[in-house]
């Protein structure tokens, strides 16, 4: 029994000292009507269909999120963007181009860029989603879903992983559209984060490492007992 008892400390302690699992950071799906966690552009928008999601965003407008990331590592961000009416990506109609897209921006603030990209829903408009020079509606998940005219709607879902370094990280979400919202504009949707913590507990007493010491003699013990009573039959 002692000796199951120090080979269970020992595995107990190696156990510790893993990674824990991922956490949950954030989640909104807007149905419950609140922009909590988020700032500055946009608000609730119902859908034709009924369903709700932050917008209408346009124009530069910028919504930014904040999260609270103390003790993680990395955060996974995942989202939907919706691209309403008549989005004009690259153009050329709209007065876009490439040098003037109708293109959606997200990122850390003071950190890394996760997605700039050029989105069009009306025909003979390029987007540089998933590729410079894709036609419209390119790479979407789901088309005219939310019951929008004038060009419809299409979905894009996302998800990408970051590093973190603080006790709180924000992430902005910009939309450079040059027309009205009654013509044009973004929106997001299902938003969530979950966060990787860093490695957690203390640095074990002296007693405990003698334990888990213990433990791994004990083990090697074992195996020596065991290969020194292997016998071969005549």
């Amino acid at each position: 029994m002692k000796q199951l008892w120090l080979l269970g400390g020992a595995m107990a302690l190696i156990g510790s000292a893993l990674p824990a699992g991922a956490v949950s950071v954030y989640s909104n799906d807007f149905e419950h009507v609140s922009t909590t966690g988020f700032t500055g552009a946009g608000s609730i928008v119902a859908a034709p269909s009924g369903q709700h999601l932050l917008g209408p965003l346009a124009n530069g407008g910028t919504a930014t999120l904040t999260l609270n990331t103390a003790g993680l590592t990395s955060v996974t961000l995942s989202y939907d963007l919706y691209a309403i009416m008549t989005v004009d990506g690259d153009g050329p109609f709209g007065g876009n181009s490439v040098a003037n897209p109708d293109s959606f921006v997200v990122g850390v603030v003071g950190g890394p860029g996760l997605l700039n990209n050029s989105f069009a829903n009306f025909a003979g408009d390029t987007q540089n989603y998933p590729v410079v020079g894709s036609p419209d509606q390119s790479g979407a998940s789901a088309i005219n879903t939310l019951g929008y005219g004038n060009s419809g709607d299409a979905t894009y879902g996302f998800s990408q992983t970051f590093a973190v370094h603080g006790a709180t990280t924000q992430i902005s979400f910009t939309s450079n559209t040059n027309q009205g919202t009654g013509d044009e504009f973004y929106g997001l949707d299902n938003v969530r984060a979950t966060g990787v913590a860093a490695i957690g507990g203390t640095v074990p007493e002296p007693a405990s490492w003698a334990m888990m010491l213990a433990g791994f003699g004990l083990i090697g013990g074992v195996m020596r007992r065991r290969a020194g009573t292997v016998s071969v039959a005549a």
